[in-house]
C-alpha cells in the first residue's frame, strides 16, 4: 500500500516592524520550498507593503489584519501569541495538513531534506533550548522550549493541544507568553503521553547558525544583537 504523503502548510506573523525579516523569509521560501503553501498575516500594513512582500514569494496568501494597539509593546505582545490562534483558524481550513509556524526572522537556506517525513513522525515538533528547564507549573522544572519554529500535525487529538496553547498563551499578556505556553503544553500532553512530542534537530531550528543546516533562525534582537551577524551575512550572499 502506498501512503500519500502528507501536506505542509507553513504560516508566519509581521508588523512593521519586521518586514525585512519576513522578505527573507518569503524569498528564501520560494526558491527552497516552493510548492509549500505559505500563508503570511501583516498586522497593521498597507497594500503597498503587501504588494511589496508578494514579489518575494508569489504563490504565498498573504492577508492584512488592521488593530488598535495602545503601545508598540501591545503591538509585538499580539504578534507573537497571534500564532496561537492562527493554528486554529487554519486547522479548520486545512484539516489534513501539517501546520508549520516560522517567526519572521527565520531563513530557509537549502531545500530541508526529510523535513516533512519528520514531522509526519509525531503530532508537535519543537526545538528545545540547550537542555534548559525552568520552574513552571507550581514550580516543577519541565523542558523549556523555542517556540520560533514548531509544527502541529493533523491528529485530531491535537486540536486539545491548541486549545490549551492557546488558552495559555492568552490568559497573561506579556512578551514571550507563547514560548511559556507552549513549553507548559508541551509537557501536560506529553506526559499524558496523549501525543508524540518530537523535538526538531538542529537541520531544521539552528539558531547556531551551522553552515551544514537548512533552517536558521535568530536569537534575541534580530539586527542588533552581534550574535545574528552570520544570518545577515548569509541573506547579502
Amino acid at each position: 500500500r502506498i501512503m500519500n504523503k502528507p501536506s505542509l502548510t507553513i504560516f508566519s506573523v509581521a508588523s512593521e516592524d519586521y518586514l525585512d525579516e519576513m522578505g527573507v523569509l518569503l524569498k528564501s521560501a520560494s526558491i527552497n520550498l516552493p510548492d509549500v503553501p505559505f500563508f503570511v498575516e501583516l498586522v497593521n500594513c498597507s497594500e503597498g507593503q503587501m504588494i511589496n512582500l508578494k514579489t518575494k514569494h508569489p504563490k504565498a496568501e498573504i492577508q492584512i489584519e488592521e488593530r488598535y494597539f495602545p503601545s508598540i509593546e501591545d503591538r509585538r505582545i499580539f504578534c507573537a501569541g497571534r500564532r496561537s490562534e492562527l493554528f486554529i483558524r487554519l486547522r479548520q481550513e486545512r484539516p489534513n495538513d501539517i501546520l508549520l509556524w516560522m517567526d519572521s526572522d527565520t531563513l530557509i537556506r537549502k531545500p530541508p531534506k526529510g523535513l516533512i517525513e519528520f514531522l509526519s513522525s509525531c503530532d508537535v515538533a519543537v526545538r528545545k533550548r540547550d537542555k534548559e528547564t525552568r520552574k513552571m507549573l507550581d514550580g516543577q522544572s519541565i523542558d523549556y522550549l523555542q517556540s520560533g519554529i514548531f509544527a502541529i500535525g493533523p491528529n485530531k487529538a491535537c486540536q486539545g493541544f491548541m486549545d490549551r496553547f492557546h488558552h495559555l498563551v492568552n490568559r497573561r499578556k506579556y512578551w514571550f507568553a507563547d514560548q511559556d505556553a507552549l513549553s507548559i503544553a508541551c509537557y501536560e500532553f506529553g506526559h499524558k503521553q496523549t501525543l508524540k512530542i518530537g523535538f526538531l534537530p538542529e537541520e531544521y531550528s539552528d539558531f547556531r547558525y551551522n553552515k551544514k543546516s537548512s533552517i536558521w533562525h535568530c536569537k534575541g534582537k534580530t539586527k542588533d544583537d552581534p550574535k545574528n551577524d552570520p544570518f545577515w551575512a548569509e541573506v547579502k550572499k
